[in-house]
């Protein structure tokens, strides 16, 4: 990097973040909830702002070198290992650092990262330091590692309760971890401070580091070590490809190809939907609707296209191709589906009279975000209905809870696959934030509303019901007020009432 400008801090981080999230979507979930509360904690202890920074940071990036150690010994921490493979395991803390040492706006972090797992006793690792050979931010982030260890569910292990995991962690005091800072901790967690990881805006995180991603213990539904275990197979196996991704309509792709070609008439676009005679009475229908009726009744594709408009046409077929996806089959599954396909189309409609009334850009773009920014969702959903039907051990809000987690950087990853621009990528990567500034791209901001909005009007899962879209900081940063918002929802309404069966 010498001869290479060093990114941004926040640029820096996300990009680390991301490099996590694409090998394990828990660990990234587990790095963010220890580097908020590691903040709550440490700025509760009275530290100063560099020393906050640091120690955010470092638990960002504390468990970073696990990404380069095997999969099987990283996925079994905790349990019989082999001194071999306890040897390997323990490599981490110093992977991590070398990695986080390439960056000269980080080197302030590498001690802590470096002795996160030292012991006050001496017996932990990678120098065997001991009492105040720690640095007191590596025993800060040493313990409240080890407290979201006990209580949070991993593969292969069940989380103990915040009462019996302080009982665990009041044996190791004086051994493993400093016992008056675990007195200092007890009192934070009794404390409006811990699950306050969210309110970041009040503390000193680094103005450029991008904020955490945690819940509080209440909002978060835990989920079983099996849920998060099977999800994350079913990722691995795409990335493998042991899975095949549903293909794209040959239509889709071919209307694609024509679609930016200005010279393209009617007619080639009708020859290429009439190829596919279940997409072409599909279109057909939808074009004599209640949304489009004209003065009479159509009976061809050709015309069709000119009453529903030419790229109304590429983003109605685009919708009758994607609805062939929502579907389960294990019957448990199917009503999920068909709201997660609900949620989708309000979500299109709604993103594009946002783009319309806000002037945000071309409104069947918007559309289009809107109907697939959930994708990875829904495919995730429906390979685990597909795979796992049967096995009634795992319950259905556990597995939702997981998908839940892991659904952004998958559905990047589909539309990846599918060929789509980075720039489209992004949507679904990024579209639930929780990092929304005045700059974000605004077809971020106007998808992560218009799926609020669909949540809010009962086209959704109940669990993620909006109570006020007008007051989240995407609808703020758009400047969509109360009166657009409800004039807007109300048009959904009687469109969803209208189209939803045509689809």
């Amino acid at each position: 990097m010498e001869n290479q400008k060093e990114p941004s801090l926040k640029d820096l981080i996300k990009y680390l973040l991301s490099e996590i999230e694409k090998k394990d979507i828990f660990m990234k979930n587990h790095a963010e909830r220890v580097a908020a509360t590691c903040l709550n904690f440490s700025k509760q202890l009275g530290k100063d702002r560099a020393e906050i920074n640091q120690l955010y940071l470092a638990g960002l990036l504390h468990d970073i070198g696990y990404l380069y150690l095997p999969a099987n010994i990283v996925l079994n921490r905790g349990q019989n290992l082999s001194n071999e493979e306890m040897e390997i395991l323990r490599r981490h803390p110093l992977i991590s650092e070398k990695i986080v040492s390439k960056y000269t706006t980080l080197k302030d972090a590498l001690p802590i990262i470096r002795h996160h797992h030292e012991s006050i006793d001496g017996s932990g690792y990678p120098d065997g330091l001991k009492g105040n050979e720690i640095p007191l931010a590596a025993k800060i982030l040493s313990l409240v590692n080890r407290f979201d260890a006990l209580t949070v569910t991993r593969p292969q292990f069940q989380p103990l309760g915040s009462d019996e995991a302080l009982a665990k962690l009041k044996e190791e005091a004086g051994k493993k971890i400093d016992k008056n800072l675990l007195d200092n901790f007890i009192n934070f967690l009794k404390s409006p401070d811990f699950g306050g990881a969210s309110q970041q805006e009040n503390a000193n995180v680094p103005e450029n580091a991008p904020k955490a991603d945690t819940q509080t213990d209440a909002g978060r539904q835990e989920v079983t070590h099996i849920s998060r275990e099977v999800i994350l197979q079913i990722i691995n196996k795409y990335k493998k490809d042991e899975i095949e991704l549903p293909v794209l309509s040959r239509v889709v792709q071919e209307i694609q190809s024509v679609m930016n070609n200005p010279t393209t008439t009617v007619d080639q676009l009708a020859a290429i939907i009439e190829r596919d005679a279940v997409i072409s009475v599909r279109l057909i229908a939808v074009a004599n609707s209640p949304v489009y009726r004209g003065a009479g009744r159509v009976g061809t594709v050709r015309d069709a296209i000119p009453r529903v408009g030419v790229k109304e046409t590429h983003s109605i077929v685009t919708t009758i191709s994607n609805k062939s996806i929502y579907d389960a089959k294990d019957k448990k599954f199917k009503s999920i589906m068909e709201n997660l396909w609900l949620h989708s189309l309000a979500s299109g409609y709604i993103a594009r009279a946002l783009s319309k009334e806000l002037k945000l850009g071309e409104p069947e773009l918007y559309y289009f975000l809107g109907l697939v920014h959930d994708i990875g969702k829904v495919l995730l959903l429906k390979t685990f209905s597909d795979l796992h039907a049967k096995n009634e051990s795992l319950d259905t809000g556990e597995i939702m809870a997981a998908i839940s987690e892991a659904h952004t950087s998958f559905g990047g990853a589909i539309l990846r696959k599918w060929g789509y621009s980075e720039a489209l990528v992004r949507i679904p990567l990024l579209h639930e934030g929780p990092d929304f500034r005045r700059d974000m791209d605004k077809e971020i901001l106007a998808i992560n509303l218009a799926s609020n909005i669909a949540d809010n009007i009962g086209y959704g899962l109940k669990e993620d019901r909006c109570a006020d879209p007008s007051k989240i900081a995407s609808a703020k940063l758009l400047d969509a007020d109360l009166g657009m918002i409800e004039d807007i929802s109300q048009d959904v309404k009687k469109l969803m009432e209208e189209a939803a069966q045509v689809f």
